[in-house]
């Protein structure tokens, strides 16, 4: 068989191909995680508080937890009111791996929390996603994790009956 090999200048043209589409896809990744992010952040107070919670406010925008200077975790979506600290998980299509980084997450946001000075707070999770196959959406239940699915214009926490949020 006989290969022939191309050109140095079309190897290099190639590479730089391959790098600006690697970019591209990567910001219109990102331009769907912010969209996400903000369809959940709309209403997700208003949520939280029809099930006996008191949050005034979402902050959102992947708040970074640092350890040595290090980026250990991020946040996408932290709600907070007097009594409680809720860390939303947003993802189009949450998998069982996303619900057990979401808990590493949680254990490690408790340790900052009571380095703060938080420890009074209870610290309570939240997944939310689009798509949510059921046996991820049972896992997550199971995890203690509230279920956050989108309901018409807006979204809705599914809380079967007898579901205690796993608290930190």
């Amino acid at each position: 068989m006989n290969v022939k090999r191309l050109p140095m200048n079309v190897l290099k043209k190639l590479d730089e191909l391959v790098a600006a589409t690697t970019r591209s896809i990567g910001e219109h990744c990102n331009r769907f995680g912010e969209v996400s992010e903000h369809l959940v952040a709309f209403n997700i107070a208003k949520r939280f508080n029809e099930l006996g919670y008191h949050f005034v406010g979402v902050a959102r925008g992947g708040f970074e937890i640092l350890e040595n200077d290090q980026v250990v975790t991020e946040i996408d979506i932290l709600l907070e009111d007097e009594k409680t600290i809720a860390i939303v998980e947003v993802n189009s299509k949450p998998t069982l791996q996303d619900i057990k980084k979401h808990l590493k997450l949680m254990s490690i946001a408790r340790k900052h929390y009571d380095k703060l000075g938080r420890t009074n707070k209870a610290l309570i999770g939240a997944v939310a996603g689009a798509v949510f196959p059921d046996k991820v959406k049972k896992f997550t239940i199971e995890t203690g994790f509230y279920v956050i699915t989108q309901s018409g214009n807006t979204v809705k926490i599914e809380v079967p009956e007898n579901f205690k949020p796993k608290i930190l």
